[in-house]
C-alpha cells in the first residue's frame, strides 16, 4: 500500500469525501468528546493526543494547545501507540475531515478515537486558549 492512498490530511480527507459521495462507514458509532469535558480534560491533565484536521496554515494559525497534525497513516505510526487516546477535530460541526481522519485512524487500528464536533469555533467561542500565529 502506498502513502498515497493512506492521506490523513484534510486535503485528501477531502477528496474521499467527494469521491464517495459520504464520509466514510465506520462500523460502529463514532465516540464524541464535548467541549466541557474535553477541556476539563485538559486541565486535569489527562494523557490524550489532539489531532487537527485541518490544513497546515490553518493549524499554524490556530489550534487547540497541544495539538499536533498528522500527514499519512506513517505520520500516525510515529507519532501515536495504537492504544493512545486520541482526540480529532476539525473547524466545526459542519466539517467532515474530522471524522474522515478519525475513521481512518480506527481502521488503521488505533482504538481509543474520539470526535470533537464543536471544534476549533467552539473551543474559541468559549474562550478557552488558542495557540498559533493568529493568536498572539
Amino acid at each position: 500500500m502506498t502513502s498515497m492512498g493512506l492521506q490523513l490530511s484534510a486535503a485528501a480527507a477531502d477528496v474521499a469525501y467527494l469521491q464517495q459521495g459520504s464520509v466514510p462507514h465506520y462500523e460502529g458509532t463514532m465516540e464524541t468528546i464535548e467541549r466541557d469535558e474535553l477541556k476539563t480534560s485538559l486541565d486535569a491533565g489527562d494523557d490524550l493526543t489532539l489531532v487537527m484536521a485541518m490544513h497546515e496554515h490553518h493549524f499554524e494559525a490556530a489550534h487547540i494547545p497541544g495539538s499536533i497534525q498528522l500527514f499519512s497513516v506513517e505520520d500516525a505510526e510515529r507519532q501515536l501507540q495504537h492504544d493512545d487516546d486520541i482526540v480529532v477535530y476539525c473547524s466545526d460541526r459542519s466539517c467532515v475531515a474530522s471524522r474522515v481522519v478519525a475513521n481512518k485512524l480506527v481502521a488503521a487500528g488505533y482504538k481509543h478515537v474520539r470526535h470533537y464536533p464543536g471544534g476549533l469555533s467552539e473551543w474559541h467561542a468559549a474562550g478557552y486558549p488558542l495557540e498559533g500565529s493568529a493568536t498572539a
